[in-house]
């Protein structure tokens, strides 16, 4: 079964979008060709990232899917070490958000990290507890009854 977690669109990603969009309509208005064409696909690649990062929470891997026009990281739940909720650094010390760290290993030696931001950060761990306690409990090679 499978479980879907939208990601939370931040503070940031609102300021870039309004400067980039203010941006376009400058050169728009101005009729500067090259640098509206790079505003248009700037914007493109932006609101796709925002609307369609997702993270979903199947029997054995997290996927990590950012947009369409970037490669989804797929995690197993057997290789996350920890996770934790880290507070953002900003150069105004109002403007502070938080994201949910996730640690794991893909080879088993170096120690990788991801940093999300799902909308409901606490189901989410709640969900991901159970859903790497209930792999834990079932190895495979191991009949369930076996247990």
């Amino acid at each position: 079964m499978q479980r879907t977690f939208q990601s939370r669109i931040n503070s940031a990603q609102w300021l870039l979008l309004a400067a980039l969009t203010g941006f376009t309509g400058y050169v728009a208005w101005n009729r500067i060709a090259i640098l509206l064409l790079l505003g248009l696909i700037g914007l493109v690649l932006l609101i796709e990232r925002m609307i369609h990062a997702t993270y979903i929470l199947s029997d054995d891997t997290l996927t990590v899917h950012t947009s369409r026009f970037s490669p989804d990281l797929h995690i197993p739940l057997r290789s996350i070490l920890r996770v934790e909720r880290v507070k953002t650094t900003t150069a105004l010390p109002f403007w502070r958000e938080h994201v949910l760290v996730v640690f794991y290993t893909n080879d088993g030696f170096r120690e990788r990290n991801v940093g999300i931001r799902p909308t409901n950060e606490t189901d989410f761990v709640a969900h991901l507890q159970k859903k790497r306690k209930q792999l834990m409990e079932n190895r495979p090679g191991q009949p369930a009854d076996a247990q």
